[in-house]
């Protein structure tokens, strides 16, 4: 199942970025203030401009790591789903045990595949990245791994089923079907 097509990380990274930037508004105000009231003030005593500077001190410091903060949250920008590229990749069902390695090797290196194994469930959880900027590549993996090379068993093309038009079906020994949003 397609775990993650929402855009509820871009909105949680919106959140974070104008939780900072309110942060570093509210740090400027009160640097504004401390030095507020130094200029306010009509004889300040030594002790008074040092606890001031101390204080501005502070303040100059935590708005650093705040704009740090901003910057690394404005540079790891995550990126929107894009669900119509599933309808570029082509459908089938392929028996990986049966690919031949190099061919496995070239779809799950396209595909970016990451795997984690449930042992107490015994179940796996399969995740891929599909792109624009890979999507001629991850075409041509998932077409070649899907029809095979003729290095089957009889010679013909590898492990393929048809698959139904109703959707797409995740890769395995298995097929498990992958329901689209509203679908």
């Amino acid at each position: 199942m397609i775990a993650r097509l929402d855009d509820s990380h871009l909105i949680e990274h919106r959140e974070r970025l104008v939780a900072v930037e309110r942060q570093i508004a509210e740090l400027k105000r009160r640097k504004e203030r401390v030095l507020d009231s130094l200029e306010a003030a009509e004889e300040p005593t030594p002790a008074f401009v040092n606890s001031i500077n101390e204080r501005t001190t502070r303040i100059g410091a935590d708005l650093e790591a705040k704009q740090a903060a901003l910057r690394e949250l404005r540079e790891a920008t995550p990126v929107a789903p894009c669900p119509e590229l599933l309808e570029q990749c082509p459908t089938g069902t392929v028996d990986l045990e049966l690919l031949p390695e190099p061919i496995l090797r070239r779809l799950l290196d396209a595909f970016a595949v990451q795997m984690r194994h449930d042992k107490q469930g015994n179940q796996v959880d399969v995740q891929v990245t599909i792109t624009s900027e890979m999507a001629d590549t991850q075409l041509r993996a998932a077409n070649v791994a899907i029809a095979g090379d003729g290095g089957g068993a009889d010679g013909d093309l590898a492990a393929m089923r048809v698959v139904p038009p109703r959707g797409i079906y995740s890769m395995g020994a298995h097929p498990t079907p992958i329901r689209r949003p509203g679908g």
